[in-house]
């Protein structure tokens, strides 16, 4: 089963949430990686913006921002599109 199936519908959880945003502090790289990689796999977006100031190596953060669907933080990403609005007419703006 695929963590995005699995975490469907379900709010993460805060507790577990703040001890890994305490443990991007450590001195330990794959300390950091590890609670980036479990950020990523919560879909915690609210540290997406903190863990692009970590120390954990590149593809653990640039995984967890695309879970968390924070690409607009990821180097190099395409902006997101403006949405598409038709008028009462029908026309395009």
């Amino acid at each position: 089963m695929e963590d995005a199936e699995y975490l469907e519908g379900r709010e993460p959880d805060q507790q577990a949430a703040d001890a890994l945003l305490a443990a991007l502090g450590d001195d330990e790289r794959q300390v950091v990686a590890y609670a980036v990689e479990a950020l990523g796999r919560m879909r915690w977006k609210a540290a997406a913006e903190a863990l692009t100031q970590t120390p954990a190596p590149m593809v653990y953060t640039l995984t967890a921002l695309a879970r968390m669907n924070a690409r607009e933080l990821i180097p190099g990403s395409p902006a997101p599109s403006p949405p598409t609005i038709r008028t009462s007419a029908g026309r395009l703006r």
